[in-house]
C-alpha cells in the first residue's frame, strides 16, 4: 500500500508542478530540429504572439508572465527581458523569456545552433517590431539590400521595401557600415502616416508596429528628432527644408542614417571606427577639400575603394 506523502515540501513541488504543467509552461525543452521551433511535449511550434511555446529553466520559478531570469529576478510582464532578448543565440526554449521560443533562423548567421529568440506569429501583425515579418510561423528580422551573412536582398538602402503591407510599404534601413567587397547590411523598416518634419516618431523609440512610424522615405531620425528624407545609400538629406542636424565629413557613425547625404558611413580598412565619408571614383576627380585642409588640421583626402579617405 502507498503511503501519503507526509513531507509538506513534497506537496508543495507536486502543486507547482501540476500548475506549470497546466499553463503549458516547457519544463525540459530540447534543442530544435532543423527549419523549426524548440519543442518538447506539450509546447506549441505556431500561434499567435503570446500564444506559442514557452521558455522555461532548469532551476527556479516558471511563469507564462514572468519567466526564470539569469539572476534570479523575475518580471511582471517580461517586456524589458523580451525586448533584450529578442534574436539572441540560443540552444533551446529554456534559453528564451516568455513568449519567445528558441527559433532555427539562417537569415541571423548565428554559430552552433544557429537559432535565435523570436516571437511566434500567424501573420505580420502579430509581431510587434516594425523590423519584423512573420516568416515560417516566427517573426523574422526582414532584410534588404544586405544580409549579415553578406548576401544579396532586395531592395535598396534608403529607398521602398516591401514590409508587411507588400511592396513598398515600406524603407530600407542600413543597419551596419559599409564595408569592403559585401552589401552593406540592410533592414526593411515598416512606414507609416507621419509625415516629413513631424516629432511625433520620437514617441516610438522602441520601433513598436502599433506607434508612431515615419512614411515611407523618410527616418526618425534620433539627432534631430522627426522624420527627415533620406537619399541614396540612407544618408539624410541636407536640403529637404529640415534641419537634419546629421553628421559631416569624417564624423564618426553607426549607419549611414546618421550622415549628410552624400556621405556614407564606411569602414576603411586603416581607420579605427567607421566614418562619414564622400563617394568617389577612383582614378576620377579629386575629393573636395574640407575646411580643415586649409586650416592645416588635416590632410586631403584621397579616393580610396570608391570614398573619400
Amino acid at each position: 500500500m502507498l503511503r501519503p506523502l507526509r513531507n509538506p515540501l513534497w506537496i508543495v513541488f507536486l502543486a507547482a508542478l501540476s500548475v506549470a504543467c497546466g499553463q503549458g509552461v516547457l519544463l525540459n525543452p530540447v534543442k530544435p530540429s532543423s527549419g523549426g521551433v524548440a519543442t518538447s511535449a506539450g509546447s506549441v511550434s505556431g500561434g499567435s504572439t503570446g500564444s506559442g511555446s514557452s521558455g522555461g529553466g532548469t532551476s527556479g520559478g516558471l511563469s507564462n508572465r514572468g519567466c526564470f531570469l539569469s539572476d534570479g529576478g523575475f518580471v511582471s510582464d517580461g517586456a524589458s527581458a523580451l525586448k533584450d532578448s529578442e534574436f539572441n543565440p540560443c540552444s533551446d526554449n529554456a534559453e528564451c523569456p516568455c513568449p519567445t521560443a528558441c527559433v532555427r533562423d539562417p537569415g541571423l548567421d548565428y554559430p552552433g545552433s544557429g537559432s535565435g529568440c523570436e516571437y511566434l506569429c500567424s501573420v505580420s501583425s502579430d509581431c510587434e517590431d516594425a523590423f519584423t515579418v512573420c516568416v515560417d510561423g516566427s517573426c523574422r528580422k526582414n532584410f534588404c539590400n544586405g544580409t549579415p551573412t553578406g548576401a544579396s536582398a532586395p531592395g535598396m538602402l534608403g529607398g521602398p521595401c516591401a514590409a508587411a503591407g507588400g511592396p513598398d510599404t515600406g524603407t530600407c534601413l542600413p543597419r551596419a557600415s559599409v564595408a569592403l567587397g559585401v552589401p552593406t547590411e540592410g533592414e526593411c523598416f515598416q512606414a507609416g502616416l507621419v509625415q516629413a518634419g513631424s516629432t511625433i516618431c520620437t514617441d516610438n523609440a522602441t520601433n513598436v508596429r502599433s506607434g508612431q512610424l515615419c512614411q515611407e522615405g523618410t527616418f526618425c531620425a534620433p539627432t534631430s528628432g522627426f522624420c527627415v528624407p533620406l537619399g541614396p545609400g540612407g544618408c539624410q538629406i541636407p536640403d529637404a527644408g529640415f534641419h537634419t542636424n546629421a553628421y559631416h565629413d569624417h564624423d564618426g557613425c553607426d549607419f549611414s542614417t546618421a550622415c549628410t547625404c552624400p556621405l556614407s558611413c564606411v569602414s576603411q580598412p586603416l581607420e579605427l571606427t567607421p566614418l562619414c565619408e564622400w563617394p568617389c571614383e577612383d582614378g576620377g576627380p579629386a575629393c573636395p577639400l574640407p575646411s580643415c585642409v586649409a586650416a592645416g588640421t588635416c590632410s586631403p583626402r584621397v579616393c580610396t575603394n570608391g570614398f573619400c579617405n
